[in-house]
């Protein structure tokens, strides 16, 4: 599912690439995961309308946003953003709910821990992360190294985080000051859809790629 959800993103990617260049695009489901390659859908194209200034801002939010590991800020997101991350999550099909108070995030807080756990106790998964977190820079992908000490900081947050030290019984160096770090509390937004199958994995990849994309249009990671 979860790598499903990663192809979905990319495929929004290439459709956006292809509305740059004057083309609009249907996905056709592929019938089958079967054969020497894993089809996942298909890319039909049309020539369209001419290019938008929206999409050339969506165009710049690709080529520059990044996951964000540092500390939240305590600064809300503007509704006018918040709006537009609903607006980007339901043009793609999906539904999303926006988690804005530490009371509406507990059962969120509860499930997040219990995958945690999970993970860390899946055979392999800590050395799926050392992997991740130790790529040479020239490949231009992976977790760089300021990433992973920003996300080892000590941060008082309303959620789960995860870990990417080596060690995750290791305790986290605290400052040595008498000021505690502030309590995080950022808005969180869970991405849905109707159904469970292929075709709606890659949905919610498309969704959550066009969230991220606008995000980094109001400013926020």
């Amino acid at each position: 599912r979860s790598l499903t959800i990663s192809c979905g993103a990319a495929l929004y990617l290439a459709r956006l690439g292809l509305r740059l260049q004057g083309f609009d695009s249907t996905i056709e489901m592929a019938p089958a995961l079967e054969g020497p390659t894993l089809e996942l859908a298909h890319i039909h194209t049309k020539r369209g309308l001419p290019v938008s200034a929206e999409e050339i801002v969506l165009e710049h939010a690709a080529r520059q946003r990044h996951m964000q590991r540092g500390p939240f800020e305590p600064i809300p997101v503007e509704d006018e953003t918040v709006d537009a991350l609903r607006d980007a999550v339901q043009d793609e099909g999906g539904w999303v709910r926006m988690l804005q108070t530490p009371q509406e995030q507990v059962g969120l807080a509860v499930l997040l821990s219990r995958a945690d756990e999970a993970e860390q106790q899946e055979e392999g998964y800590r050395e799926e992360v050392a992997t991740w977190t130790s790529r040479p820079p020239d490949t231009g992908d992976g977790l760089p190294p300021e990433a992973v000490a920003a996300a080892a900081l000590p941060r008082p947050s309303s959620l789960r985080l995860r870990d990417f030290t080596d060690n995750p019984d290791e305790l986290h160096v605290v400052p040595d000051d008498d000021v505690p770090p502030p309590a995080e509390h950022p808005l969180v937004a869970v991405i849905g859809t109707d159904a469970d199958t292929r075709f709606d994995w890659l949905l919610a990849g498309q969704a959550m790629c066009a969230l991220l994309l606008h995000a980094s249009v109001g400013g926020v990671q």
